[in-house]
């Protein structure tokens, strides 16, 4: 991988976790504010398109490889497109779960890093 596509990925990655986080922050606050649910639905529709398209690119880049996670946000968006109604508030749930990936993830990521810097730091003290 180049170095410009992995600053092309960790931008998609932040602006895909960001899309997360948001969509999140809608269904939380639409719960404690009692929004419209016009307001409401719109943003879902928003969101929905907007991880319509980041599965589609992840799948064309991963292909059938896309892990647990990527099947999983597959059936979330299935069922999203679903005329089904009363299943609302599960799907939001579902999606919301998305968070939860997300946290997994940077937790993930800060292990990593840091388990790197102390690599790092034995290099460099054994130089010296």
């Amino acid at each position: 991988m180049t170095a410009i596509a992995q600053k092309v990925g960790n931008v998609w990655d932040r602006v895909v976790a960001g899309a997360v986080v948001a969509n999140a922050g809608v269904v939380l606050l639409a719960g404690l504010l009692g929004l419209d649910e016009r307001v409401l639905d719109v943003a879902e529709h928003a969101f929905l398109a907007f991880f319509c398209l980041e599965w589609a690119v992840r799948f064309r880049a991963a292909g059938w490889r896309l892990g647990a996670w990527g099947w999983f946000d597959l059936a979330v968006i299935v069922v999203a497109l679903l005329p089904l109604g009363g299943g609302v508030l599960a799907l939001r749930v579902a999606r919301v779960a998305r968070l939860a990936r997300l946290l997994h993830l940077t937790k993930h990521v800060a292990v990593h890093l840091r388990h790197m810097r102390v690599r790092q730091l034995g290099v460099i003290s054994s130089r010296r």
